[in-house]
């Protein structure tokens, strides 16, 4: 069996990093519009992220600047729980039942699918922000949600008119009755009241938690919850800019949306946000003992994101590793253009459909590095989970972050068989380091069939992960 690298293969930060170099670089070559520098210029004339970053690491033996060893040790998770085979269903659960997109309508029919596949535990979004009562103590019961943009895949394209606290009581029941736990999580999706920027500070984000499991607690349901993650990929401009905003009061150097992404968190940032964690969470598990509590997190590994930011607070990891978080694949594979397109008009403009045509060829090409290359980034959160005693749950892999279904170019989801190979792949090596919560994609939904459909090759890979 062939062995990957740890993080002790990986080059130190104080050494010469040529990935590191090259993502500095495009912090400042106006990748992204938010909180950076955009200068005014044609893309032709952009120096960087193209040639440059491929340049960089044209003279390395790994595709981000990391040397690549004959035979390395993976490193095994000393905690370790009975392996569940995980998927997220983001907020898609309760926002795509209308309509055309409605493929979340029966929760009976799609959990019956979901525990057929093997599939023993779902990571949602329990929407606490709309659950709990407003700052002047109302609560709710309807809310009305922005439509995301034509196109994207998770949530409705539509304004859609939701009631989460009637239906995140029926679909807990249901998941109980099968079997099936739940991770509770948050992207804090916004309304048409724009509730969810009111949530900034950590005493804010901690209320709406509370009121939310106490009300789940008052319906005895609170032993279906597996964990909380109090935000989605924490912390995030694009689903928490209240939070965002609190964070960057003090700070000079401002998270932005490349920050955990490509770029660490610097010192003041990585103080900032260890607070902020550790006020949150400390708070809950007050309340909350037999619960357990994290924020979810991306990026390629601890010492290229949270290398300073203290997340002893937390009772588990929860990292969302992608190899298009590898710079230089994400790049020549369209798929980060793709991603950041809109937010920077010196991006070029890629379709989906080139962009996966794109990413096979690019992934094929470096298959083997590539995945040398994500089982260092396990290794990496492993390390860490070991030195804070904790499990490791990934709800989101291991692939690519978007990728859409093109029924008209790609009728019969071949554009998809590299996406299962990787998720073949990656669940496996989640697998064999000891990791609790395992996913097979972050594409595990009933909107997307390329990937959901045929249940006996989802049978196979839970079956790998729970070890029957």
């Amino acid at each position: 069996m062939r062995h990957l690298p740890t993080p002790s293969d990986c080059v130190p930060a104080t050494e010469a990093n040529p990935r590191r170099d090259a993502l500095k670089q495009i912090s400042t070559a106006g990748l992204v519009g938010v909180g950076l520098c955009a200068p005014a210029i044609s893309h032709a004339a952009l120096p960087f992220p193209w040639s440059a970053l491929q340049n960089a690491a044209a003279g390395v033996a790994d595709v981000m600047g990391l040397p690549v060893p004959a035979s390395a040790p993976a490193t095994i998770l000393k905690v370790q729980r009975a392996p569940m085979a995980v998927a997220m269903w983001d907020y898609s659960w309760l926002t795509r039942r209308e309509g055309r997109q409605a493929e979340y309508l029966d929760f009976d029919a799609i959990l019956d699918d979901f525990a057929m596949r093997g599939y023993n535990c779902l990571r949602i979004d329990a929407f606490p922000h709309l659950i709990a009562a407003d700052d002047n103590g109302r609560r709710q019961d309807e809310f009305t949600m922005r439509g995301q943009a034509t196109g994207f895949p998770w949530g409705n394209t539509l304004e859609t008119t939701i009631n989460p606290r009637r239906d995140l009581l029926i679909f807990l029941s249901k998941c109980s009755a099968r079997g099936i736990q739940v991770g509770l999580s948050t992207w804090l999706m916004n309304d048409k009241s724009d509730r969810a920027l009111r949530i900034q500070s950590p005493a804010q984000l901690s209320r709406v938690w509370a009121e939310t499991l106490d009300f789940i607690g008052q319906h005895g349901l609170l032993g279906v919850i597996e964990w909380v993650d109090l935000a989605n990929e924490f912390p995030s401009v694009q689903f928490m800019p209240g939070i965002v905003s609190y964070l960057n009061q003090n700070l000079s150097n401002k998270i932005n949306q490349l920050s955990a992404f490509v770029l660490p968190f610097d010192q003041k940032q990585s103080s900032a946000i260890s607070a902020y964690i550790y006020t949150a969470i400390n708070k809950l598990k007050k309340q909350f003992p037999k619960l357990r509590f994290c924020v979810s997190t991306v990026g390629s590994g601890p010492a290229d994101s949270f290398n300073l930011v203290d997340l002893s607070p937390m009772d588990l990891l929860e990292p969302h590793i992608w190899l298009n978080l590898n710079q230089t694949f994400g790049i020549p594979s369209g798929l980060d253009v793709f991603l950041w397109q809109g937010t920077n008009p010196l991006l070029p403009s890629y379709k989906i459909d080139t962009v996966e045509k794109l990413a096979q060829s690019a992934y094929h090409r470096r298959k083997a590095s590539l995945l040398n290359w994500l089982g260092c980034a396990m290794d990496s959160w492993a390390m860490l989970a070991n030195k804070l005693n904790v499990p490791v749950y990934t709800t989101e892999a291991w692939a690519a972050i978007n990728y859409y279904e093109v029924p008209d170019k790609d009728p019969n989801g071949a554009n998809w068989a590299w996406m299962r190979e990787v998720a073949q792949i990656g669940s496996g090596m989640a697998k064999a380091r000891g990791w609790t919560g395992i996913c097979s994609s972050n594409f595990c939904q009933p909107q997307f069939p390329s990937f959901y459909q045929d249940p006996a090759w989802h049978r196979q890979i839970t079956g790998v992960i729970k070890g029957t």
